[in-house]
């Protein structure tokens, strides 16, 4: 009874929480205003997201600037212009992009018991400006970039059914927060259209708390609660709130609202054993308030706070008390596999504790908010947060020019204060980054001044700001650029600082995105892309590389420019910390930032995976609560100097650390301690730069040893590397001719087969332009439009001779400062390309230059050492390398293997040999210059247009361009426009066959074309299969040489599409038309070729064949993802997406494929040469390659052809779906009535063929298998109206009947153009087999009646055989067959019973029924 009751009571409990809130999760009608019709989408979610949008093309209008437009103009980048290949460089690529309103439209039913109740519509982050309509009646309209939408709609939802209608509108209109601003540009998360998060309605009390907001006092253990109340009755309302937090026993406060709203506030005491929030000791309370009115009603608000006090002392911040030194990054909104931010906590928690990882407490958020799930993550973690207003008021608009934006702003940070207010984590703001404004100083002093006033449980500053930006003196602490960069003008050393760029500031001052040092890209993140983002700026800077000859150099040029890009960070830090009163530094960033030209700053990946060049407890030596430092003057030294450093630390850790024993140590190369000892035990407080000692070492060692500095007994120390050489080696050049120009005695020399030494420092032309300095390339060449440096660094071998006296490691360090810092590069682009230099140069990946600074060459007889580098120069590096060069000359190991001749060398030198970078274009970075019109692939020379039919013709080109179309054949011209989206289309009224014509389209002339007949040809390997062998041992007809050699059809014509797997659908393919001759037929579709030479013979007009056809695949991967979802077949998907996700993580199954690609590369060029077949291709593990993934031959080879006017299909296919033939004959359906859809042409002709006959012959009655069940699915799918099947059960190869490919293509093109020419042309022929009809049992026989029976029944033989019969135990035996007429009679002496019969029912049966007109009758059933 208890039990039962109990039960009862939760029950109750549960029904109750279900009718507080109502889940709109799910699906909803989607339509665009462009659109025209309703479509299903999933919320929460984006438009990217559910498929939705205008293709990605070259006329794209992208929401931020483009400072760097040669990609739009650059001769070499034209292939990635093209659609179907379009990659960008600038940014990731989505597959959509959509800029504008967008409808979303849901029924909701309200329960009976929310009459009379508070109903409010949450849109936890809508991106962005919404209007919400419910049963046609408008609610409201909010514009929040950063906090959720929330809806009173009480007076609208009464119970019952009603439709929710909402606009969503993501363009800039009247409120321009700044087109780069992280909120909404294309440079980062991107400029998406829906919303996510949560997606409710809620049900409450007519009395409701609108806001809670707690503000803690420390310094009394008490939290100050302010409660805005809010009631719709108009009476009076009084009643109690009853805190409790915790373990802290409730208190009551009582209350009283005497109009719409009132604000109560109170004082709530936390007791004496307070438990404190910072980054150390992340305690949090969880604050319950119940509201309870005189008059019954109730509600509850519960919220989780930290007792903290984030504070400014002097220059310093303070928690709780105790200084604090950030150490942070900015976030950057990058989300490159959804395009929004995390809704969810762990999300944001993994991000939190990798940067924590990384020894960062703070992170900035660069004109943008993140969710609540941030905040509560980052209190949870112990991260102090800065978020910004989301806008960043430049390019295009201005701050405190009165615009809209400046309202916005104070708007926005009030809701953002509402929402996320009570965050311990939240403990700075800023209106946002880097304005535009002559009076920006004034608003900001403002606004400051404002929130100043308002709130105190954080602290204020302007903007986050540039060094060239006006000061705004009213700042409570500054976040400004000063304080940043590395001092490498003359030799690097630790011993500088940023104290003259802060000593006048008297306020926190905090680095403004510091780093920006940057590192190669690493190609093999471009799998990690797996979601709507994808890294085709990558696969571009990969292309360029590899056609520079040097893509197996990819991964050595990320790894040596990572070392580089630690090494800066690793100075800028410590200058930072070794700078007296600075606040803190946020990098830029510690993550890349794939917008603004691809930015590669960071140590992490835009997903915030680890680099493998430094790992996190590396990096935390340096950047971590506490620090050892060093101030060494420099690196470099000869063995009779003494190295001097005074050593400091600089501790914000928890608490200050007593009886500390800080060790020094020399180490060598390899770890061995070469000398060691300590400083005073000492206690160390919290603060910046305490002093540990001075070290003086006489330094008897050689090579590369580094200083390690330790406290023992913890894991605090640093090392920082130095290299000590001999004062004066002995430099010989016997044996080496040394000079400084390759002129007649040098030639004369390596005629003779000697050795010079070419010293051209100062002397390049072919590639002076290249401008090199110690640092590499700061945030990217693109977004600064080659502003220098260009380089990333030097690659070496270090055990190459020529270093055996020059100790190195294969990337750049401090000793490379004196040889690298402003030294020209040779461009050895013209050098044979398997030509490396020693010393190679990594070029900005924009470029990929093949550069050096040192290269060896054969010349003639001679051997030639090239060297751009100064050795001339009296210094200890280059002094010591010089000596390594020669006596590596002057030994037997200089001898180069790659000749290079005279003239190409000559060439550096040449006066005008630089080769200039050409921006293309000097207009603006907002603006771009107009694109020509551009046609998709199928539009083309040579190709064949639907006769006497309105055929469509399209294209792209810039919105509100005019288009001209003129034909030849009536000389007609028709005139479009292109629309908003970028694409054009037309329709053209063609007239007979005939030709040759041309068509002429603005500027683009098309020829060589002709009207005729337009088919589709599509399947797996029996279409694909080609008339000649080639280098594919499955293909070639019989008598191929004949077929081949008496191809000459002009007149039919074949448009080939590239296989094309892909989970995005494509706008173009690759293809081109071709024109049937003996040259060319060997690679057309053997099936198609024929079905169109009987065509050709019959109808004497034109034949285009668009051919789009691969071997393997299965029917639901030319079928799309929507028309699959509609007709029942997601559980196709949903497989499809959990092989994806495993693919995804799935290293081993990559690592394994690359080797086998490498094996199958090298095995095939053999095979090739020696002119064997090649190997089988290793199966790709990636599903989205897969021929048999569901949509993905349709995205990329069916839809590109969409609407090309076609006058049918044909398809042949099958055999990939015999493991699951069941779903074949809806399979099918769906994929006919889609296809007819899409195309817009009614019912259009599709024939296919039913599969052959294959494998061993079988000996049994009746073996069934799946070969069979798709031949009867086939044979049932007829009744798809205007369809027609050529029967091909008796195609088997007689001499290899296990090859499923039929080699006899001719007997299957002819019977499906018999098919045609009935049915598509109206010509009195028999085009099918018989096809069984009915059955009759009569007595101890069955008489079975057939269609298509043309002149009579034969049997191909004495007997007819093939025919099975069974009684109703369904035992089938062998029947005896004989043909009556138009009928044939089965009986068996053993089955008195018959009732049912089969023929043809196995996999290669033997079967002999026909018809006169010599067609075979198709396998069949007569039970159902």
């Amino acid at each position: 009874m208890k039990q039962t009751g109990l039960i009862a009571l939760l029950l109750g409990c549960m029904l109750s929480v279900k009718a507080q809130t109502i889940s709109l999760k799910g699906e909803w009608q989607f339509t665009t205003d462009s659109a025209g019709q309703w479509s299903t989408v999933k919320l929460p979610g984006s438009m990217l997201e559910n498929g939705k949008g205008v293709d990605v093309s070259v006329n794209t209008k992208w929401t931020g600037s483009i400072y760097d437009s040669s990609w739009y103009f650059n001769p070499e980048m034209a292939k990635y212009r093209v659609q179907g290949n379009i990659k960008f460089p600038f940014w990731l690529t989505p597959a959509k992009t959509y800029v504008g309103p967008a409808w979303y439209k849901k029924v909701v039913d309200i329960p009976a018991d929310w009459k009379g109740r508070r109903v409010t519509f949450t849109m936890e982050r809508p991106h962005w400006e919404t209007v919400v309509y419910v049963d046609g009646q408008r609610a409201g309209m909010q514009n929040s970039m950063s906090t959720p939408h929330v809806y009173d709609l009480s007076d609208l939802l009464t119970p019952g059914k009603h439709t929710i209608l909402v606009r969503i509108d993501n363009r800039i209109k009247e409120i321009n927060v700044g087109p780069d601003s992280h909120s909404l540009t294309d440079h980062t998360q991107g400029n998406w259209n829906g919303t996510i998060g949560r997606l409710e309605l809620n049900a409450g009390s007519t009395v409701w708390m609108e806001d809670l907001q707690v503000y803690p006092d420390v310094k009394n253990s008490a939290a100050r609660i302010i409660i805005r109340v809010g009631k719709k009755d108009k009476r009076n309302t009084a009643g109690n709130f009853i805190v409790t937090a915790d373990n802290i026993p409730a208190q009551e406060f009582p209350f009283q609202v005497n109009s719409d709203t009132a604000t109560i506030e109170f004082t709530y005491l936390m007791g004496s054993n307070v438990m404190l929030w910072d980054e150390f000791h992340p305690n949090l309370y969880t604050l319950k308030v119940q509201m309870k009115t005189f008059e019954g009603e109730a509600g509850t608000k519960v919220i989780t706070f930290g007792m903290r006090e984030f504070s400014i002392y002097n220059n310093r911040f303070m928690v709780n008390g105790r200084p604090v030194f950030l150490r942070g990054t900015v976030d950057n909104a990058v989300f490159p596999l959804t395009g929004y931010p995390p809704m969810d906590e762990a999300g944001w928690v993994r991000i939190f504790r990798k940067a924590k990882s990384y020894g960062l407490n703070h992170m900035r958020f660069h004109s943008w908010c993140p969710p609540e799930a941030a905040f509560s993550a980052a209190d949870k973690v112990g991260f102090y947060l800065q978020p910004e207003g989301p806008s960043w008021a430049n390019h295009g608009t201005s701050l405190g020019d009165g615009l809209p934006v400046d309202q916005y702003i104070y708007d926005e940070t009030n809701r953002m204060a509402k929402a996320y207010g009570n965050y311990a984590s939240f403990c700075m703001l800023a209106y946002g980054n880097e304005p535009k404004g002559g009076h920006q100083v004034d608003y900001l002093t403002q606004f400051i001044a404002y929130w100043k006033a308002k709130d105190s449980r954080r602290v204020y500053t302007g903007a986050s700001v540039g060094n060239s930006w006006p000061l705004v003196p009213e700042n409570e602490y500054m976040v400004k650029a000063g304080a940043r960069g590395l001092r490498w003008s003359t030799l690097p050393g630790s011993d500088f600082d940023y104290y003259d760029r802060i000593r006048d500031f008297h306020v926190p001052y905090v680095s403004h995105e510091m780093g920006q040092w940057c590192v190669y890209p690493d190609f093999s993140e471009i799998s990690k892309y797996t979601g709507l983002y994808k890294a085709k700026n990558f696969e571009i800077f990969r292309d360029q590389l590899t056609a520079h000859h040097m893509g197996a150099e990819a991964h050595d040029f990320f790894m040596a420019s990572g070392k580089l890009q630690v090494l800066c960070y690793k100075a800028e830090i410590e200058a930072a910390l070794r700078t007296p009163g600075l606040a803190g530094f946020q990098l830029l960033s510690v993550n890349d930032y794939p917008g603004q030209g691809t930015a590669l700053v960071g140590v992490l990946d835009p997903f915030w995976n680890d680099k493998p060049y430094i790992s996190d407890k590396e990096w935390r030596r340096f950047c971590s609560p506490t620090v050892l430092l060093a101030r060494i003057k420099k690196f470099v030294y000869t063995s009779q100097d003494t190295l001097h450093a005074a050593v400091a630390i600089t501790n914000f850790g928890e608490k200050a650390l007593n009886g500390a024993h800080p060790v020094w140590k020399i180490k060598d190369k390899a770890g061995k301690v070469l000398q060691q000892g300590t400083f005073p035990v000492t206690n160390i407080p919290l603060g910046d730069n305490f002093p540990l000692g001075d070290l003086h070492v006489p330094l008897q060692f050689a090579g590369n040893i580094s200083l390690e500095i330790s406290l023992e007994g913890t894991e605090i120390n640093n090392s920082w590397s130095l290299w000590v050489y001999p004062p004066s080696p002995d430099i010989s050049e016997k044996g080496v001719y040394v000079c400084d120009t390759l002129d007649a005695a040098a030639q004369k020399v390596l005629q003779d087969g000697g050795k010079v030494l070419l010293l051209a420092a100062g002397k390049v032309q072919q590639g002076k332009e290249v401008v090199q300095n110690f640092t590499p390339v700061f945030w990217n060449t693109s977004w600064f439009k080659m502003r220098p440096p260009h380089t990333l660094g030097i690659l070496c071998n270090p055990k190459h001779p020529l270093f055996a006296d020059f100790p190195t490691d294969y990337y750049s360090d401090y000793q490379w400062w004196e040889l690298v810092n402003n030294t020209q590069v040779m461009d050895l682009s013209d050098f044979p390309p398997t030509l490396l230099p020693l010393i190679q140069n990594i070029d900005t990946w924009f470029l990929n230059r093949r550069i050096g600074m040192m290269v060896e060459a054969k010349v003639g007889k001679g051997r030639l050492m090239i060297s751009s580098i100064d050795l001339k120069k009296d210094g200890i590096v280059t002094r010591q390398l010089k000596y390594s060069l020669l006596k590596y000359m002057q030994s037997a190991k200089f001898n180069p293997g790659i000749e290079v001749k005279l003239p190409v060398i000559q060439e550096l030198f040449r006066p005008g040999a630089s080769r200039k970078i050409n921006l293309y274009t000097k207009d603006s970075p907002d603006e771009l210059k107009p694109t020509t019109l551009r046609l998709p692939s199928v539009v083309g020379d040579h190709m064949v247009l639907q006769q006497n039919a309105n055929v469509n013709i399209w294209g792209w080109g810039i919105a509100g361009e005019k288009v001209t179309i003129r034909n030849s054949w009536d000389n007609k011209t028709i005139a479009t426009t292109v629309g908003k989206d970028g694409r054009w289309q037309a329709v053209l009224t063609t007239a007979k066959a005939g030709g040759p014509y041309t068509l002429a389209i603005n500027n683009i002339r098309l020829s060589d074309i002709y009207l005729g007949e337009v088919w589709l040809c599509s399947g797996q390997s029996n279409m694909d299969m080609t008339v000649a062998r080639e280098d594919r041992y499955w293909c070639g007809v019989y008598n191929e040489a004949a077929e081949v050699a008496a191809a000459n059809y002009p007149l039919i014509r074949v448009f080939d599409t590239e296989f094309t797997p892909t989970d995005t659908v494509q706008s173009d393919v690759k293809g081109k038309w071709e024109i049937c001759s003996p040259a060319t037929v060997g690679h057309f579709s053997a099936a198609a070729y024929f079905f169109a030479r009987h065509l050709r013979q019959q109808l004497q007009v034109p034949v285009g064949l668009l051919t789009t056809a691969y071997g393997g695949s299965t029917a639901e991967a030319w079928v799309s993802r929507k028309e699959l979802a509609d007709h029942n077949f997601q559980s196709l998907l949903d497989a499809y997406a959990q092989r994806k996700a495993a693919y995804d993580t799935s290293f081993i199954a990559r690592a394994k494929y690359k080797v086998a690609m490498e094996k199958f590369n090298t095995d095939a060029a053999a095979a090739k040469a020696e002119h064997k077949d090649p190997p089988r291709n290793p199966k790709d593990p990636d599903p989205e390659h897969d021929q048999h993934s569901p949509a993905v031959l349709y995205n990329g080879m069916v839809a590109p052809l969409i609407p090309y006017t076609i006058k049918g299909a044909i398809w042949y296919q099958g055999e990939s779906n015999a493991n699951n033939p069941s779903i074949y004959r809806s399979l099918m359906e769906t994929l006919v009535t889609s296809w007819r859809s899409e195309w817009h042409q009614g019912d259009f002709p599709f024939y296919y063929v039913q599969l052959a006959n294959y494998g061993k012959v079988d000996s049994l009655p009746v073996k069934e298998n799946g070969t069979v069940l798709i031949r009867q699915a086939q044979l049932e799918n007829l009744s798809i109206p205007n369809t027609g099947m050529a029967v091909a059960i008796d195609n088997a190869n007689p001499e290899d009947p296990g090859n499923i490919h039929p080699k006899n293509k001719q007997e299957i093109g002819l019977r499906l153009a018999f098919i045609a020419a009935a049915k598509a042309y109206g010509q009195n022929n028999a085009y099918s087999g018989p096809l069984f009809s009915k059955m009759e049992v009569q007595g101890k026989q069955i008489r079975l009646y057939f269609e298509h029976t043309d002149g009579g029944l034969v049997a191909k033989g004495d007997t007819l055989k093939g025919f099975a019969i069974a009684g109703e135990d369904h035992k089938f035996v062998f029947a005896n067959a004989r043909i009556d007429g138009n009928t044939v009679i089965v009986s068996a002496p053993e089955i008195t019973k018959p009732v049912i019969v089969r023929y043809g029912w196995a996999g290669n049966p033997v079967t002999n029924l026909y018809n006169k007109a010599g067609l075979p009758a198709s396998p069949f059933k007569t039970d159902k």
